[in-house]
């Protein structure tokens, strides 16, 4: 997909139609520009290998961002191409981990009266938890990196040949997920209207 396109199915669908449609769609760029004609099945082992660490469905478990697209949504660096040293985004929706993550959240706040976590409160409300807002802050998440989340991360660099910096933003449903970025597409999709 060129940018091109990407901004003529951005301008031709519905917000849930291009989440449904692009974003879900099955392969990633990163993938087929990696593994060529083998980068569907990649991505589909991708998808087995995380959904394996959290104990859910392959299909709970999607890249997002520009390594699915192969450009960025986000309107800090709108279309911005995927390059060495970008990211992968992945959406992880577990309710499982949700909750595990919320709670060491919450024994965070509690135990740190003083420290501003208001991004995380902000997340949680919007029923999504992030890995990395919780590095190197609390045991609990500590011992979810060391036992989780870095062999996790080392398995995907080991067997996908992916070094960069793996994020995690986990879901508690579908529905928030789905929410979350139906939102974001429409806040590009206006944009594009006023250019």
């Amino acid at each position: 997909m060129t940018a091109d396109d990407l901004k003529r199915a951005l301008a031709t669908m519905g917000a849930g139609q291009f989440f449904d449609d692009i974003l879900l769609a099955p392969g990633a760029h990163y993938f087929r520009s990696r593994f060529g004609e083998a980068g569907d099945e990649q991505y589909a082992r991708f998808q087995a290998l995380v959904g394996e660490a959290f104990d859910i469905s392959a299909s709970c478990v999607a890249l997002i961002g520009s390594a699915k697209l192969g450009f960025s949504l986000n309107p800090n660096h709108l279309f911005r191409e995927f390059r060495l040293g970008s990211d992968f985004d992945v959406a992880v929706v577990c309710e499982g981990a949700f909750e595990a993550l919320w709670s060491t959240y919450r024994n965070t706040a509690y135990r740190n009266p003083g420290r501003n976590l208001t991004e995380q409160r902000n997340a949680i409300f919007k029923m999504f938890v992030t890995t990395e807002s919780l590095q190197n802050k609390d045991d609990e998440f500590e011992l979810w990196e060391r036992t989780r989340l870095g062999p996790l991360r080392r398995r995907i660099g080991d067997t996908f040949d992916f070094y960069g910096d793996v994020k995690f933003r986990i879901y508690r449903s579908h529905e928030p997920f789905r929410y979350y970025h139906i939102l974001g597409i429409e806040y590009v999709q206006s944009g594009l209207v006023d250019t």
